[in-house]
């Protein structure tokens, strides 16, 4: 199994443009084990989680900037050996093999040198750079957004943010339609490489443990999805009513939300790609969600006052979710979002319409920073429409 091959060409993907978990899950089709998915899947993430700090290395071990496909292998190189449990002439003669396999020969020599020279680099302490360049070295994400979360959330804040990671394996939930909460763990326990999350609603395990499963019985969703949607309905505080999720797709919370009492649901989305992913979600699950197509920033008159409880899990930055998605960081520019919080206020300005007397707005996002967050809200408050509650939630 050509493992290093395997993980420079999804990564290569990923560089080009493509989201790195479709990239990945390409990747992986086609590796049975699972040590080998586990030592691809560690490098592929590891290398873009650690993006900012290893071109900051490259830059000041190279004389001229690299091509490309160069940066990715001495990236490649460096993760495995500051990073893995790859003896140092072990990392440095995969990248160098790896090169020649990629039709880079021409590079080879140029790629051990700089790996060698890479050995006894040294990052930069605290203090020896501004805090933005630090957090940046230590973290991996851009200078940018590292600079601007030690601004929100203050240095410790942002640096514990930065460097937590999250539990190994998938995330998945039961589908309680399908299958009891007793005979499903009595499947999970079949499989022996699982845990419960910390709030006991869903579980991580390993690819293996999802192939054993039947398809109906589970779905991947994150804690974090999971909770959003908790939320929603504490916030609506009854078992029923009419439910309207205005940027649903791929329907992870809408299906979710279906479970959990007699909602009368309708999921929608601009584009109808995104609504045909949420119809083959809710199909798979059993659940009965209405599904249409909407743009949510026109005022749909026909919906004015219907609805009881109005999600509005707006398009964002994704900052929020980095350790999964690591490639959102280097695919994002501080110039880039600058239009995203008119969007989001237009989304929750026009949803408010929707929302029947005595019901409940909600507003999430996938992102930590308070441009899209506290500052949206805080404007839609000012209308005067709405007061800001806080359901009792554990």
């Amino acid at each position: 199994m050509d493992r290093e091959r395997t993980a420079y060409e999804a990564l290569l993907k990923t560089y080009r443009g493509g989201y790195s978990n479709i990239a990945l899950d390409e990747a992986l089709r086609s590796v049975p084990d699972e040590r080998d998915r586990a030592y691809i899947t560690r490098l592929f993430y590891g290398a873009l989680e650690r993006d900012a700090a290893l071109c900051y290395a490259i830059e000041r071990l190279c004389p001229r900037p690299p091509k490309p496909p160069v940066v990715l292998l001495l990236k490649m190189g460096m993760y495995m050996l500051s990073d893995m449990d790859v003896p140092a002439y072990a990392a440095i003669d995969k990248t160098v093999e790896l090169a020649r396999r990629i039709g880079k020969s021409g590079v080879c020599a140029f790629v051990n040198a700089v790996l060698r020279r890479y050995t006894s680099f040294r990052y930069p302490a605290r203090g020896e750079v501004p805090d933005g360049v630090y957090l940046s070295v230590v973290s991996g994400v851009p200078e940018w957004l590292a600079k601007k979360l030690a601004d929100e959330y203050g240095f410790d804040f942002a640096f514990a943010m930065l460097s937590a990671r999250p539990y190994a394996g998938t995330h998945i939930r039961r589908n309680s339609r399908a299958i009891g909460q007793a005979a499903f763990e009595e499947l999970l326990k079949k499989c022996d490489d699982f845990h419960p999350d910390s709030l006991n609603i869903g579980y991580y395990v390993t690819h293996n443990t999802m192939k054993s499963l039947p398809d109906t019985a589970f779905t991947p969703q994150s804690l974090s999805s999971m909770l959003a949607a908790e939320y929603y309905l504490a916030a609506l505080g009854r078992p029923s009513g009419r439910v309207l999720d205005v940027c649903a797709a791929p329907g992870g919370k809408a299906v979710y939300m279906s479970e959990k009492g007699a909602y009368d649901i309708t999921a929608c989305d601009k584009y109808p790609h995104r609504l045909s992913l949420t119809e083959k979600y809710a199909a798979r699950m059993g659940a009965s969600v209405c599904v249409e197509q909407n743009d949510a920033t026109k005022l749909r008159e026909a919906w004015r006052g219907r609805f009881d409880l109005v999600v509005c899990d707006v398009p964002c930055s994704g900052i929020g979710v980095l350790a999964s998605r690591p490639d959102i960081a280097r695919n994002r520019s501080a110039g880039g979002m600058a239009e995203l919080p008119a969007l989001q206020y237009a989304v929750l300005k026009t949803s408010a319409a929707y929302v029947a007397p005595g019901g409940a707005l909600c507003y999430s996002t996938c992102t930590v920073l308070k441009e899209e967050n506290e500052a949206v809200v805080e404007r839609f408050l000012r209308d005067g429409e709405f007061a800001l509650y806080t359901p009792e939630f554990p």
